[in-house]
């Protein structure tokens, strides 16, 4: 299997600055009069902060007009203001309710759009500070500027693409009969903390424990003739990567040989049809379609593919029924799959980006089905 050549790390920075315009504009082109981002994917988008849940609330308030302002801790203001770029900050003292804050910044009537994965609580709380107002969802606003990526989010898009299979590469180098799936995963989780990013994920299913989409429990060693399949991915300054491989271990049966080859013409199905103006359930289709003919339709039980940026899993999601439009700057898996309960499964996924002719590739595909024979 050839390595994957290393991404450059000289990156174009993130301009959260414009972001935050961009947001405005969207505030004002809806009506909307402030919009609340608690801790996810949609402040880090905002901000540039990547930080985790917890049981005191932080918050950016973004007014239609005006300056935003980030709602902390008091004893959080110093380690949050080194992290990014100076926003005005309030801030509320232990005992005090943050949402008290909140009331006193943001408007008391008309419309406020809240990040769509907020927290029940924190919708229901800031429903209570703000009777008057009407809260709606910030997705609308949010959702085309996270979708369409600019060159700085794609060069930290492919270099997460990048780095995952070159050390997958490194790590199959030696893998031999006997190992078990949790030694593979713990050699590849190790080598992608060493190469930097963050947020390092994988899966390693061997045998049967492949045919459950999202894995086993099984830990069975390897050996010859089974198939091994690896999905992971990693962060780079918070864009993930996301890719699946399935290998056969030794020369593969008939039936394994048969499911690699159907597979990889699926997934060059699905890329082929990406271009700007289809529809998202149209890869599905495209995809389902070579599988359905080759007799395993009702085999391959999940969508064909999710949109990928900050989160690993966000809009658009390539699935029947959803006519959502791609365009240029999206970035998708393609990521088909056949599952035999209690035998095998197979799936294969890549990165690729909607470009203005069509699209694109950030992960190293597979070309030929020999390069999945270990």
């Amino acid at each position: 299997m050839p390595s994957p050549e290393a991404a450059s790390t000289d990156f174009p920075p993130l301009d959260f600055v414009r972001r935050r315009r961009n947001a405005q504009a969207g505030l004002v082109a809806g009506g909307i009069e402030a919009l609340v981002a608690p801790i996810s994917a949609d402040l880090q988008f905002l901000t540039g902060l990547a930080l985790k849940k917890g049981d005191r609330p932080i918050f950016l308030v973004l007014p239609r007009d005006g300056d935003p302002a980030l709602v902390c801790p008091r004893f959080e203001r110093e380690r949050l203001a080194a992290q990014f770029e100076p926003l005005a900050i309030q801030t509320y003292t232990e005992g005090e309710d943050s949402f008290t804050r909140l009331q006193a910044i943001l408007p008391a009537q008309g419309k406020v759009a809240l990040a769509e994965k907020a927290w029940f609580s924190e919708a229901e709380s800031l429903a209570a500070a703000l009777p008057s107002a009407t809260l709606v969802s910030a997705a609308p606003v949010l959702g085309p500027l996270r979708w369409r990526k600019g060159e700085p989010e794609l060069a930290r898009l492919r270099h997460a693409a990048l780095t995952w299979q070159r050390v997958l590469a490194d790590v199959l180098i030696g893998v031999e009969p006997g190992v078990r799936g949790a030694q593979i995963k713990e050699q590849i989780v190790v080598q992608l903390t060493a190469a930097g990013g963050s947020a390092p994920s994988c899966t390693v299913n061997i045998g049967a424990a492949s045919a459950l989409p999202h894995g086993g429990r099984s830990d069975e060693p390897l050996t010859k003739g089974d198939v091994l399949l690896i999905d992971g991915g990693i962060a780079w300054d918070g864009y993930r990567s996301d890719i699946t491989r399935t290998y056969a271990f030794g020369s593969p049966s008939d039936e394994v040989l048969t499911l690699l080859e159907t597979v990889l013409a699926a997934e060059a199905a699905g890329i082929a049809a990406v271009k700007p103006g289809a529809a998202a359930e149209s890869i599905d289709a495209a995809a389902r379609r070579v599988i359905s003919d080759a007799g395993y339709g009702a085999a391959f039980t999940h969508r064909v593919g999710h949109g990928l940026g900050l989160e690993g899993k966000e809009p658009p999601y390539l699935a029947a029924g959803n006519p959502q439009l791609l365009e240029p700057g999206m970035v998708i898996t393609i990521e088909p799959g056949i599952y035999l309960p209690g035998k095998f499964g197979v799936r294969i996924e890549d990165d690729i980006v909607v470009s203005e002719s069509g699209s694109e590739p950030l992960s190293a595909g597979v070309h030929s089905v020999d390069e999945l024979f270990l």
